[in-house]
């Protein structure tokens, strides 16, 4: 999918402004997702939304990956969302409520059996909200997958 974006984006005549930006979060999407919702599925709330959720590109809910279709965010849902994520108080929930027992009860992926993972994820949520504000203050819209 990300090769055919590239292909498409270099035919264009106009080249694309700006640096353009990709997160890759690997295995901590699903515990992120929890981290920030403390929910298994994603739902309309904002914070379920940041990992999870957006609109889909593709009719197929299996996606080109088997992990659903690659969704889209635009530009103006990227702001709300990074302004969210940058609220003090989110960074201070999201931590809280790591909980690997519950998690792994959840099966949560990967799964979770020690408390340092707290660290990993919490990286994660941090890369995520500056992926966030990055775009938002370069008003971009972020498409996003599971691969």
């Amino acid at each position: 999918m990300v090769k055919l974006l590239q292909q498409h984006l270099a035919r264009r005549v106009e080249p694309a402004r700006g640096k353009r930006e990709v997160l890759s979060l690997d295995k901590a999407w699903h515990g992120l997702h929890y981290l920030l919702s403390g929910t298994v599925e994603p739902g309309p709330e904002l914070l379920s939304q940041a990992v999870l959720g957006g609109v889909d590109l593709d009719d197929d809910p299996e996606g080109f990956s088997c992990y659903g279709p690659a969704r889209y965010f635009r530009a103006a849902q990227v702001r709300v969302l990074s302004e969210v994520l940058h609220c003090p108080e989110v960074e201070t929930e999201t931590a809280a409520r790591f909980d690997p027992v519950a998690m792994s009860r959840l099966r949560i992926y990967p799964g979770w059996a020690q408390d340092e993972e707290k660290v990993w994820l919490m990286d994660a949520f941090r890369r995520l909200r500056d992926f966030y504000g990055s775009a938002a203050a370069q008003g971009k819209a972020i498409v996003t997958c599971l691969v």
